[in-house]
């Protein structure tokens, strides 16, 4: 696969692609992705995870082989560090961080930021997970907010620093 000025093709270190596809605008990307699902996925039997990512205006799909994507790189970053599912939270604003809300199934808490998009926050609506948070505020304190409302402190602070 060739790259064009809009379609990128990038190898990755295991020899599994992943293809980045400009789109002109949101409407335009649910039409490509539906097509491309039905064309390759349903009818030839290939498999791939398929994202819709937009952000400043541009919007992109991302095709990338099945099970590579942000939920099953936390997880494997979790089990590699140790860390309980229980104990690792996941904070996104766009579509393209639905995989990595996935996994709030396996045990991770999920926080969407303030400013999350459409797409994520209609996600959130139709699978009511618990474990996920809508913070109000936006960008790195909507995930501060996040980790204080799923791991609030449990302990005393130590004297003097009250």
């Amino acid at each position: 696969l060739e790259s064009s000025p809009d379609a990128f093709f990038l190898p990755e270190m295991s020899g599994q692609p992943m293809i980045v596809v400009k789109v002109p605008g949101q409407h335009e990307a649910g039409e490509l992705s539906r097509a491309i699902h039905h064309q390759i996925q349903e009818a030839h039997g290939m498999k791939f995870d398929l994202t819709v990512s937009g952000g400043g205006g541009n919007w992109f799909l991302l095709i990338v082989p099945p099970g590579a994507g942000k939920g099953s790189a936390a997880l494997h970053c979790s089990k590699r560090t140790g860390f309980d599912p229980q104990r690792v939270m996941v904070a996104g604003d766009g579509e393209n961080d639905v995989p990595l809300f996935e996994y709030t199934r396996k045990g991770f808490k999920g926080t969407m930021v303030g400013n999350v998009c459409n797409g994520l926050a209609e996600w959130a609506t139709q699978k009511k997970r618990p474990t996920v948070y809508r913070s109000p505020s936006c960008h790195a304190l909507g995930v501060l907010e996040g980790l204080q409302h799923h791991f609030e402190p449990t302990a005393a602070p130590p004297p003097g620093t009250e």
